[in-house]
């Protein structure tokens, strides 16, 4: 066993991580990234987000998820508790290639779909907030600082923005609701 699996499997850090940040059911959702959907800590987050009111959107393998036997006393899996589940269609194990006189496949792409979904929920995010008239509070690639004047203006959308006043800015509002800034 690896101290993942040990750690996924204890009760009570999902409530922990829900109950430490502040996270308002009138703004928010809770989005719970699992490939195969059964591990304890992502389903106890899940029920302590629903019991504060807050919708929870799950990213997981619906066909893997279904070959698992679920690790959590409640018995369910995190797509029978999300508002709202998001198939990343992963394959059954997460391993994508064959390898010749090698019986395990190897290669998890997990990782891939769920990038890929989380970007995608930004963008459209985004593009929702500007349709209401809103302006999206987009945080900086952190490199953005490190480039010249020259490469900024080359990039464009760059030229005129101050990467580093705008990212504190928005470290300085945020920093005690996302505890990783």
């Amino acid at each position: 066993m690896t101290k993942i699996t040990a750690i996924e499997g204890c009760y009570g850090i999902g409530n922990a991580i829900v109950d430490y940040h502040r996270i308002d059911p009138q703004k928010d959702v809770l989005i719970c990234i699992s490939n195969g959907g059964n591990n304890t800590v992502t389903i106890d987050a899940a029920l302590r987000a629903k019991e504060k009111g807050i919708p929870v959107i799950a990213i997981t393998s619906v066909e893997y998820g279904n070959t698992l036997e679920t690790t959590h006393r409640c018995g369910k899996k995190l797509k029978d508790i999300a508002d709202v589940v998001i198939d990343n269609n992963c394959l059954i194990g997460d391993a994508a290639v064959k390898l010749a006189g090698y019986p395990i496949q190897v290669g998890p792409v997990s990782g891939i779909p769920m990038n890929y979904i989380m970007s995608s929920i930004l963008v459209e995010m985004s593009e929702l907030l500007l349709e209401r008239g809103l302006t999206p509070e987009v945080y900086l690639n952190g490199h953005v600082d490190h480039m010249s004047e020259e490469a900024k203006k080359k990039a464009g959308w760059l030229a005129d923005i101050d990467s580093r006043k705008h990212n504190n800015d928005l470290i300085d509002k945020y920093f005690y609701r996302i505890k990783s800034l």
